[in-house]
Formats: C-alpha cells, structure tokens, sequence
C-alpha cells in the first residue's frame, strides 16, 4: 500500500541539492545467486525494483518479503543481506551519492520507522518505465540523455520520499530490540577482530545465555552466524571487486588462517572462494555479451 504525502512548495533538486548518478545495472537471476553477498552496506544510497521473483531480504536486522513490483531502498550505511532463501530474483538498480532530502540524513531518501520496502502497486508500470529509461540512457554520454537519465532518478526519489510507510512492531519490547542493535552495531564495527560470546556478555553485561537467546528470538541467527555473515559478506565483495589473493581475503575478512575461512566458506556457499570468483566472473561476462548484443554498445552500465 503506498501512503502518500505532500512535498514540499520548494524543489527537491538543485544547487543545494545535486545527487551524483553513479551506476545502472540490470541483475538478471542467474547474475543475482551468482553474487548472492551476504551482509554488507554501501557508502552511497541504492534503490532497487525487483521484476520478477519472490524472496526474502534481512535490512537493518528485520525480515522483509520482496517480491515482484516491489522497490527495496538502502539508505548509506544501512547494513542489509541479499544472501536469502529463494533468491530467485530479477532486479533493476541505480546508485547514488550526494542526496540531500529534507529532513533526512545525507544520502538517506526514507526516514527512521519507514518500513525499505515499498510495494509499488498501481504505480508499477510507471516505476518500471523509469528504471527501464535509465538503463537505456546511462551509458550515453551526450547532454540529452544524461538529462533523460537524471530525470528519472530525480522522478524515483520524489516517489520513494513521498512514499511513507510505517513498520512499527505492536508489542515488541524495546529493551531487547535496543539490545540486538547494539549488538549488531558494535559487531559491524568490530566484525574483522577475534569476537566471542562471552565478549558479547562482557561488553552488554548479560550472560551468555541472554544474548544468545535474545539474540536468535529477535533475529532468528545466533550472534556468531550474524558475524560469519558479515565476515563473509566483505569476502564474497573482495572476491569480486579485487585481485587480492584468497590467501589475503581471508585474513582480511577478520578470519585468524585460511583453514578457518575456507571450512566457513565451503560451508555456507558449497563452493570454494576460487570456484565462486570466476563463477561470478563468468556470470557478468555472460550478461553483459547478451546485453550488448541485445542493445549495442552504449546502452548498458556495470555496476562497479
């Protein structure tokens, strides 16, 4: 359900206000579980729409359905985890740097409360002709184009803005769900140095047995599977965006040897971090070939 609301009588966009378009990628769903990243933010805003496909996403430490005609918003910094059960998704996404929407936070577009999922229901056709727009025009760099492809972005952020919907939890006791984010908190800032539960028991002054228990009720992972994520999440990114030796990856991903990030590894995807990089390599080769094949040269931008 889209609830809108008023915008403002002054423009959104201008010289106070010029966000940066810095990619548009189009994820077909072989693509999509090829990457798969578990836990991970950006340092930028991302707005994705899914076009076919039904899943479910962990952002910010909640669980959210996405399916098709859905929009899923990250704002800059949100931690979310794309590695999720029937992930069978085809999706449309754009980033972008230097957001500055009233009353929110630099490169945030929705709110605290507001549920990142937003279900674009008779609006559909409209959004899906935006994001479709600018995978067209992106990659053109003429004056004309490039206006085309911030309009729609301009016209993506005005509905995301105006499109306020609430995800309050009735009966949800807030001194536990205070204590899991505090604890997710402090493990993405802490995830790459040696974590126990009894640090966890130390820092929070619960037993072990609280934090594990509370943690799992709320989060439905224990707190060392919430870590492995992450850890995992900025390998499987090493992996793909590097050249950096599995050797360094690993103890680059808070892992003390290779022994212990393999096993971890192998364990969660069932495949090896070497097998998984030129799968992924070879996935992207794959879809951008048919894309250029399908459009030409021009028409079509890698996500970096």
């Amino acid at each position: 359900m889209i609830i809108p609301c008023n915008l403002p009588n002054t423009p959104l966009f201008g010289t106070q206000n010029s966000p940066l378009l810095l990619y548009v990628h189009q994820i077909g769903a072989e693509e999509f579980n090829a990457k798969n990243l578990l836990a991970h933010k950006h340092d930028n805003f991302e707005l994705m729409l899914c076009l076919n496909g039904t899943s479910t996403f962990l952002i910010d430490g909640k669980t959210y359905p996405v399916r098709k005609n859905d929009l899923i918003v990250y704002n800059r910094g949100v931690l979310h985890d794309e590695h999720a059960q029937q992930s069978y998704l085809d999706i449309l996404c754009f980033g972008a740097r230097g957001i500055r929407m009233p009353g929110r936070s630099p490169d945030a577009v929705t709110g605290p409360g507001t549920s990142p999922i937003i279900h674009c229901g008779r609006y559909s056709a409209y959004i899906r002709h935006l994001f479709q727009s600018m995978v067209t025009y992106s990659g053109i760099n003429t004056p004309a184009e490039k206006a085309i492809s911030y309009s729609c972005m301009y016209s993506l952020l005005n509905f995301v803005y105006a499109s306020g919907i609430t995800d309050r939890e009735p009966g949800e006791s807030q001194s536990d769900s205070v204590l899991c984010e505090q604890i997710e908190a402090w493990l993405a800032d802490n995830y790459l140095k040696p974590v126990s539960i009894d640090d966890l028991a130390e820092i929070f002054g619960y037993s072990r047995n609280h934090i594990a228990r509370t943690f799992h009720s709320k989060r439905g992972i224990s707190p060392k599977q919430y870590l492995t994520g992450l850890r995992l999440g900025r390998a499987q990114s090493l992996l793909i965006h590097t050249t950096r030796t599995i050797s360094d990856i690993a103890l680059s991903s808070g892992y003390q040897n290779f022994n212990s990030f393999y096993y971890a590894f192998v364990k969660q995807f069932g495949i090896s971090p070497r097998q998984f990089r030129e799968t992924y390599a070879s996935h992207v080769s794959k879809n951008l070939a048919r894309k250029k094949a399908a459009t030409g040269d021009g028409f079509y931008q890698s996500k970096e």
